[in-house]
């Protein structure tokens, strides 16, 4: 299993390197990066590890209740950055998450949400831009509706790469995902990428899936930082949060505490090898600068 690492700083796509005590070198991390965040850059980083590109369709609909920017200009956009960034797996298609907030937004029913999110993926095949396919739903009959309209439309997921399940990641935590995957998996032999697994639900989910991302991470070590004095000042990530994959006999596992997987490769100098040992308030200074050189360069 693959876990791609959310992050918001395009230049960590040539420096996020990972090192297990077990291994002689360190390892680039997979990341996970937002179309908001890359599209607007005029120079790009090169990326040293694999990467994908997330939509920002639960931003984008959650806060605008539709999307602003159409077809034709997302994949162009999407193969700008591909081509900029490149070691870029697949980027996700402009979907129509289907959460309570994302319908409260658009005014749109799920059977709504679901048309437009097949209707996209066809018109970004149309157009070149290397897409996956993603299923929407709030409910297991939901997911395997759009199974079957994927199937009316000529998208045959049994023979796809890689199949998104969105709108799970609120409830990643829930029973009711863990079985949505399982049941995915086994009746329609599907390889998922789960959008928003972290921790629970990856430790309960990771034998049905084929990759996941989360940033949820991110935004979890940010709120402990606040709440402690310690770490005030620290910006950059929250490192005792951070996702790690452990190779193993069975493959990739998701590794943290929960999962009796404690150790030294959850602490910032014996994990993250290739950042820099700044001291103190190093972050904003930091990811400014290195911000401002991916752009003039």
């Amino acid at each position: 299993m693959i876990f791609y690492l959310g992050v918001h700083r395009p230049p960590w796509l040539r420096l996020m390197y990972e090192k297990l005590p077990f291994e002689k070198k360190p390892r680039a991390v997979p990341l996970f990066l937002s179309y908001s965040t890359l599209g607007s850059l005029g120079r790009l980083p090169r990326a040293v590890s694999r990467w994908a590109l997330d939509s920002g369709a639960y931003t984008e609909l959650t806060h605008h209740g539709q999307w602003r920017i159409g077809a034709r200009a997302y994949a162009a956009g999407v193969q700008r950055i591909r081509t900029a960034v490149g070691n870029m797996d697949w980027a996700g298609p402009q979907d129509w998450t289907c959460d309570k907030k994302s319908l409260a937004m658009s005014g749109l029913t799920v059977l709504d949400h679901q048309k437009r999110t097949t209707r996209n993926l066809l018109d970004l095949w149309n157009l070149g831009a290397p897409v996956i396919p993603v299923l929407q739903g709030w409910t297991a009959d939901d997911y395997e509706r759009h199974i079957e309209a994927y199937g009316k439309a000529g998208v045959d997921l049994h023979s796809a790469p890689l199949v998104g399940v969105g709108s799970v990641a609120g409830r990643q935590q829930t029973k009711f995902t863990w079985d949505l995957l399982a049941m995915l998996k086994a009746r329609y032999g599907l390889r998922i990428h789960a959008f928003g697994l972290k921790r629970v639900g990856l430790i309960n989910s990771a034998r049905y899936i084929a990759s996941a991302d989360s940033m949820g991470w991110s935004g979890e070590a940010r709120r402990e930082r606040a709440s402690d004095p310690a770490r005030r000042g620290h910006e950059g990530p929250g490192w005792q949060q951070c996702p790690a994959t452990c190779p193993t006999r069975s493959g990739a596992v998701f590794c943290t505490k929960e999962a009796g997987h404690e150790g030294e490769h959850h602490g910032f100098r014996k994990r993250w090898t290739a950042l820099p040992k700044m001291p103190g308030n190093w972050g904003r200074k930091w990811a400014e600068n290195e911000a401002k050189k991916a752009i003039l360069r």
